[in-house]
């Protein structure tokens, strides 16, 4: 009798430390769970940070293809990494790599459709690989975008939608549409007559051969 008391004791305290047991398991998975992906993340982030660093020096000492190397890392890891997007494309337009370029500020406007440099810099990878009538789209789209965008103030809309119409005005050169470069500085100047820059353009439309320096320099 003694013995089936024992038994039964045991049985029911067995079960029980399996019902007090279950629950702290349960919660040691959890934490385990949701610990391992913020440690991940702060590993990589930690990584990226340094193949960043590494690929600025690059830069800094113009040594453009291993610059490109490491941020191509870097966006192969963090794939909305926007700072390092857009190094890669600079990367390639230093190497004249044109059409890699174009993807990348492409792909950078997929995650930002109003980012106002990497369109600047589409049109610039166009102009810059001969290919201006896509080159002017761009740089239309880029002046609507000027225009309408609540992230520059005037001063910096002003300055920048000058530098776009001069940009605009030597694609059209460049392709021998010297009418239509007028008229694009003509229409400029009917809002901002005292712009002294476009007015002097104007001025000098035709009369001087265009070289790839205009577009280059910039």
């Amino acid at each position: 009798m003694e013995e089936s008391h024992k038994t039964e004791d045991s049985k029911h305290s067995h079960e029980h430390s399996h019902s007090t047991e279950y629950p702290g398991r349960r919660y040691k998975w959890f934490f385990t769970i949701l610990f391992i992906p913020l440690c991940l993340f702060a590993i990589s982030h930690y990584i990226t940070k340094q193949i960043g660093v590494r690929g600025a020096s690059y830069i800094g000492f113009n040594i453009y293809a291993d610059a490109a190397r490491q941020y191509r890392k870097v966006v192969f890891i963090n794939k909305k990494d926007m700072e390092s997007w857009y190094y890669l494309g600079y990367s390639y337009r230093m190497l004249g790599e044109y059409e890699k370029a174009v993807d990348v500020y492409k792909q950078i406007l997929t995650l930002d459709h109003q980012n106002l440099n990497a369109t600047h810099d589409l049109a610039m990878s166009y102009a810059m690989k001969g290919d201006y009538k896509v080159a002017i789209k761009t740089f239309r789209d880029l002046e609507k975008m000027i225009l309408t965008t609540d992230r520059l103030n005037p001063n910096e809309k002003l300055r920048h939608h000058e530098k776009t119409i001069a940009l605009l005005v030597t694609c059209y050169e460049k392709l021998g549409n010297l009418d239509q470069a007028r008229l694009v500085i003509q229409e400029y100047l009917k809002t901002h007559p005292n712009s002294l820059a476009m007015k002097e353009k104007l001025m000098q439309i035709g009369k001087n051969s265009v070289s790839d320096k205009g577009i280059d320099s910039e």
